[in-house]
């Protein structure tokens, strides 16, 4: 029987890790923090405190609980350093948001893939108007000029399929036992 390819060690294993997790550690992090910027730099932190640790992380384990357990220190240490700013979370508020962000994550991930089926089942014109309009950097005005349309069309339909698309993803999350 052949051996097992040999899995990658140090800096390597990390980065495959720590690239596969990054979004949701971000996210994690961007939770109990509450500031884009202040979630940054945690997450740089962060980083840097995984990778010397990385010797000590079981391959038989999830690695994103273990990676939020040290993003949370980050937070914890961020903290302290930023009293400047002042307190927004109590300790106690701090620690509710960590022990239920595994359950949002997981809410948020079955809402992204019903999002995805119920995008699928809309028409190519309505699938192309929301791609002209949240692709980029354009606005209802910009997507009007350039399909000709009135911008008080453009806003109906708009409106219609996000309720379309809202009704859909919370139909197909609760049929998965979601909320």
């Amino acid at each position: 029987m052949p051996d097992p390819p040999p899995q990658p060690d140090g800096p390597e294993r990390f980065a495959r890790l720590f690239a596969q997790h990054q979004q949701a550690l971000f996210r994690y992090i961007l939770l109990l923090t509450g500031r884009l910027e202040d979630a940054q730099d945690v997450l740089q932190e962060t980083s840097v405190a995984l990778l010397r640790k990385i010797d000590t992380y079981d391959a038989d384990r999830p690695f994103l609980p273990w990676a939020r357990r040290f993003a949370y220190f980050e937070v914890l240490r961020h903290r302290e350093q930023s009293t400047r700013r002042g307190v927004l979370l109590a300790p106690d508020v701090l620690d509710q948001i960590s022990g239920d962000a595994p359950a949002a994550e997981t809410l948020l991930d079955a809402r992204r893939s019903a999002l995805t089926q119920c995008l699928a089942k809309l028409t190519q014109p309505q699938r192309e108007l929301l791609r002209q309009r949240y692709a980029g950097d354009a606005t209802v005005k910009s997507v009007a000029q350039a399909t000709g349309r009135p911008i008080q069309t453009l806003y109906t339909q708009l409106k219609r399929l996000r309720r379309t698309l809202m009704d859909c993803v919370d139909k197909a999350v609760g049929q998965e036992g979601g909320p």
